[in-house]
């Protein structure tokens, strides 16, 4: 559908691909690193794109899952309370 959403979380290392597939279909591209902890490389990464758009890609902040005493705050709250990854 015109202005759809496409949402995607993916290897990190598949970035190239992922970007070359949405070329020309899809922009407003947001990528945010997904880390599994903060001393480690994103092993994930999300990708947020809207259809018939030419807005160019942003990167965000990057998301933390664990900390030496579990999940942040913010995973926590969307793996255990249901809460948006906007929110």
């Amino acid at each position: 559908a015109p202005q759809g959403m496409f949402y995607m979380i993916n290897r990190a290392e598949a970035i190239n691909e992922i970007l070359y597939a949405l070329y020309g279909k899809c922009g407003g591209v947001k990528l945010i690193p997904l880390f599994t902890k903060e001393t480690e490389k994103a092993k994930r990464i999300m990708v947020i794109a809207k259809k018939s758009v030419k807005t160019p890609t942003e990167i965000l902040p990057d998301f933390i899952v664990h900390t030496p005493e579990g999940y942040t705050q913010k995973a926590h709250s969307i793996l255990r309370e249901g809460k948006s990854f906007f929110d």
